[in-house]
């Protein structure tokens, strides 16, 4: 704020003012690995007697730059870690439920009144919390279209569960509120009773649909178990080939010890491929309805590991080592 040369700056001509400022990191040419230190810096027209404001500064803040991958898998340990926000509510819901279902029991007077407005408090309280929650994984669709991942399965799992939070729990806690704020003020008692039916089933759906949002995240958190377990096995597979490739480079008299055990791993990764395609076709057939593309991804593989003959394959690995035919059974392992 400019002030007038002769007088010091009164309270009442300070006002504050916020602003924004897109700072485009493209301009950088930033590599993944990069950490970036910034500051906020800011100064305002303050003078007094030829004297201005030094700038403000803020504290040095810092970017990591991280590959799509990591972001995608960033977003998705903030849709999980909302879990135990979704199991509060629905703990919060069962039990205002229950309190409800009581009080449709309860003669009128018998200190009824204040039990109501008590239920009806925690009620509006809940329903701010089940807001708020719908918010933040809002929030987290919202930075993912900012860096451009808003196609990523992450955010299609928080703008899907944000706008069922709304669509369901909200809406339901938010009715069952309204119907139990009319309940003391009816003088009918059949429409009191009426109001707390209503409140009742109101919770009762908005219960159901957090409970089926609470199973559809923890079959995300199978699929994610799913992959690890296809990447392990991976992992073991890779290193049974370089296990047979540095067979290969030793004496013929000097290997069967190392190739029995060679042989022995191969047959436990081949009795655990072959559970773990089972296992994928069992989730993907359980995620058909709620999560396609997961469901799809999982149909996918499996088919792919069934026509390449995958345990066949390893089999005739393990075979191929006992018999000491290294290089066919380098060739499947490679397979």
């Amino acid at each position: 704020l400019a002030t007038t040369s002769g007088a010091a700056p009164t309270s009442a001509a300070v006002t504050t003012r916020t602003g924004t400022y897109a700072w485009n990191l493209a301009t950088l040419h930033p590599t993944v690995g990069d950490v970036i230190d910034y500051v906020a810096e800011a100064t305002d027209f303050y003078e007094w007697r030829g004297e201005r404001h030094k700038p403000a500064r803020s504290a040095v803040m810092r970017l990591n730059v991280v590959s799509p991958e990591r972001f995608a898998e960033r977003l998705h340990q903030d849709v999980f870690a909302l879990r135990g926000g979704l199991r509060k509510l629905l703990s919060s819901l069962e039990a205002i439920r229950s309190q409800v279902q009581q009080l449709q029991h309860r003669d009128s007077g018998d200190g009824r009144r204040e039990i109501v407005e008590r239920i009806t408090g925690e009620t509006r309280k809940l329903l701010q919390q089940a807001d708020e929650t719908a918010k933040r994984f809002a929030q987290i669709n919202h930075r993912a279209e900012m860096n451009k991942a808003g196609q990523s399965e992450p955010s299609r799992q928080a703008q899907r569960l944000a706008k069922r939070l709304g669509d369901s729990v909200v809406e339901g806690v938010s009715r069952a509120a309204k119907e139990l704020g009319r309940v003391e003020r009816d003088s009918s008692e059949a429409a009191r009773r009426e109001q707390l039916e209503t409140s009742t089933s109101a919770l009762k759906d908005a219960a159901d649909g957090l409970r089926a949002m609470l199973d559809e995240v923890e079959q995300w958190d199978s699929f994610d178990e799913m992959v690890r377990k296809l990447h392990d096995l991976i992992d073991a597979q890779e290193g049974l080939a370089r296990r047979t490739s540095r067979l290969m480079r030793q004496p013929p008299d000097a290997i069967s010890q190392d190739a029995a055990a060679v042989a022995a791993d191969q047959s436990v990764a081949e009795s655990d491929a072959s559970k773990l395609m089972g296992a994928m076709e069992t989730l993907a057939t359980q995620l058909q309805e709620r999560d396609r593309p997961s469901s799809e991804s999982l149909t996918r593989a499996a088919q792919a590991a069934r026509l390449g003959s995958l345990s066949q394959v390893m089999t005739e690995s393990a075979e191929a080592v006992r018999a000491m035919r290294l290089v066919e059974a380098a060739s499947n392992q490679e397979r």
